[in-house]
């Protein structure tokens, strides 16, 4: 049996190998301040590197209101910067809708991330990229918050659906795997250390993704401190 699952894996990976990949290195910077119980303000700034450099570079605003405790909504702007095959980098816009819901039970949390995403670019003729897409994307995740312990493993995959008509629209184009662990201090700063797998569908001429994600996320403190005997656990911003 052992040797079987082994087979299984080992033609999955030969399978991954002969397409068309990438290796990516992507770094996340961000700060997060919280206004009130209800609502909040984050930056974020991105930069995403291939074998030959800046691939992509993003700062990111964003606006966060907790309808409830387990519920909460999110609007988001990011100016990006994108490098095309040419060489030559291209600039576009993108604002994100998000809804997040969370269901905990025990040290388990069961996530489900909905996003409307609207991106335009003054470009034309640039090289086409579902990252300038209009799509809709779905993301279920789970994390285990380990007691004791620094370390928070989780685990997620999103689905991304373009709903334009013409030739690449109304259907999936990407699904994204992803796997990590959040690091928790004592300090208001949350590391990340994610593996992401980047899968193109529906698409001629795809390239693939496999990302190594770096994250931290510093909260600015505020006058209105938290109880220390129920301090809340630093959430990575993009999670939310």
């Amino acid at each position: 049996m052992r040797w079987s699952f082994a087979t299984i894996f080992v033609f999955i990976f030969n399978i991954s190998l002969a397409q068309r990949n990438t290796f990516q290195l992507w770094t996340e910077k961000g700060l997060k301040y919280k206004l009130n119980k209800e609502w909040d303000l984050s930056l974020e700034w991105t930069n995403r590197f291939a074998e030959y450099g800046l691939m992509t570079s993003f700062p990111q605003a964003s606006i966060r209101f907790k309808v409830l405790d387990w519920l909460k909504t999110s609007v988001d702007y990011r100016w990006v910067l994108s490098k095309q095959d040419n060489g030559y980098y291209s600039t576009g816009n993108r604002i994100n809708a998000n809804i997040q819901g969370n269901y905990k039970v025990k040290r388990v949390d069961v996530g489900m991330r909905l996003r409307y995403q609207y991106s335009f670019s003054p470009f034309v003729g640039a090289n086409y990229d579902p990252e300038f897409d209009i799509a809709y994307r779905f993301r279920p995740s789970i994390s285990y918050d380990i007691e004791n312990s620094i370390i928070s493993p989780s685990a997620q995959i999103e689905f991304f659906y373009t709903p334009e008509n013409g030739p690449l629209g109304n259907r999936f184009t990407r699904i994204r795997y992803q796997i990590g662990v959040d690091f928790e201090t004592s300090l208001p700063l949350e590391f990340g250390l994610n593996y992401l797998y980047d899968n193109k569908i529906n698409l001629p001429n795809t390239v693939n993704r496999h990302v190594i994600n770096l994250s931290g996320t510093y909260q600015i403190k505020t006058n209105k401190s938290e109880n220390p005997k129920k301090k809340a656990r630093n959430i990575n911003p993009r999670n939310l």
